[in-house]
């Protein structure tokens, strides 16, 4: 006499739960540290571009934009540049020249903001005629903190409100406020454009403002370009490489826990066999076992996953990552599924075998 499907599925699946919970606990949290780590890691990988690339604009910019004639951009070239959204970040700098003691040096109008990366003793300069020197030319002229300098073109004195060192060719220029700059020098727009620009796609930006802005001269700081793109692609390469050892030995954890169950069930399943149960029922009945620790560990490791990737994220880059909605499904799917496929074939071999040889203690 046949058993009908349902009853005997229904029953014997949460019959074994309920017997065995030791083990259905392990399959679920072998699925659920997989899909934890997955989901970090994709998390991770889907916002980790953004936020290397922000942390690395400190490194400078890998691009800079000015004039082929050497006048100043115009405002509103300015505004179509910064607004593109391969531009991650940008600095404004006027260029300019003082004659003090018979020199000719140097001046870079620059916003207190873009101003990072440096030593600086004293304090940057607010406005009027105040301006901040670079340590190998304060060396070179003996300038130092507090002292005045008088511009021998057209007689202003500037105060040296303090000494700053960039370890760069600006530690032998005088450095002043943009608005300052902008109105002593008479120069409307800025002198150049330093962007900080999403590397993947550098060479159709840098194609789009040429076609666009056929006067404009593009310089890419190709050191500073080469290296954030091969970095940000060996920490994607080290991602792809952790996410597969960990489906690995998660599909083994789940392999060898389905197969120790399974032995130890040995007599259940000859039993059902021979109270009329055929191989593909039985099959089915751990199968259906596996999918259900594999979506409830799937539900668990993605909330694990996700609060994992906002833990690491708020501690290496202090602000939380965003979550692609649609990569949590798949991740959910993929648990399942490496659960149930774990479980096939330890399934399948004992699911072969005849119920007199299982019964008998032959497997």
């Amino acid at each position: 006499m046949r058993m009908k499907k349902g009853s005997w599925l229904n029953y014997f699946v949460f019959k074994n739960i309920k017997l065995r919970k030791g083990r259905f606990f392990i399959a679920i949290s072998a699925v659920m540290l997989t899909v934890a780590v997955l989901t970090a890691f994709v998390v991770l990988s889907t916002g980790i571009r953004e936020k290397m690339s922000r942390e690395l604009q400190s490194y400078g910019a890998n691009m800079i934009v000015t004039t082929l004639t050497g006048l100043p951009l115009k405002e509103d070239v300015t505004k179509r540049i910064v607004s593109n959204p391969l531009v991650r970040g940008f600095k404004a700098h006027i260029y300019g020249t003082l004659t003090i003691r018979g020199q000719e040096l140097e001046v870079i109008g620059v916003r207190k903001k873009d101003f990072k990366g440096v030593r600086l003793e004293g304090s940057f300069p607010e406005g009027g005629n105040q301006v901040i020197v670079g340590v190998k030319l304060a060396e070179a002229l003996g300038i130092k903190k507090g002292q005045s300098l008088k511009e021998e073109k057209r007689g202003v004195t500037f105060r040296v409100s303090g000494i700053f060192e960039r370890g760069s060719k600006a530690d032998t220029a005088i450095v002043m406020d943009l608005a300052t700059a902008r109105e002593f020098f008479g120069i409307k727009g800025f002198s150049a454009l330093l962007l900080n620009v999403d590397t993947r796609y550098i060479s159709r930006f840098t194609s789009e403002l040429k076609r666009d802005f056929p006067s404009l001269k593009i310089t890419t700081v190709k050191q500073v370009a080469l290296a954030e793109e091969k970095l940000l692609k060996k920490i994607e390469l080290l991602m792809v490489v952790v996410s597969l050892v960990v489906v690995f030995s998660a599909a083994i954890t789940m392999g060898s826990t389905v197969g120790a169950n399974i032995i130890e069930r040995m007599e259940e399943i000859g039993l059902m066999k021979a109270l009329g149960a055929r191989a593909s029922e039985v099959g089915r009945f751990f199968l259906y076992e596996a999918m259900l620790s594999g979506i409830i560990g799937s539900l668990l490791g993605t909330l694990a996953g996700v609060a994992i990737a906002e833990a690491v994220s708020r501690t290496a880059f202090n602000s939380f990552v965003g979550v692609e909605i649609f990569w949590l499904p798949l991740l959910i799917c993929l648990g399942v599924v490496i659960a149930v496929a774990a479980t096939l074939l330890p399934v399948r071999r004992a699911t072969s075998m005849r119920p007199s040889s299982i019964l008998r203690g032959e497997g």
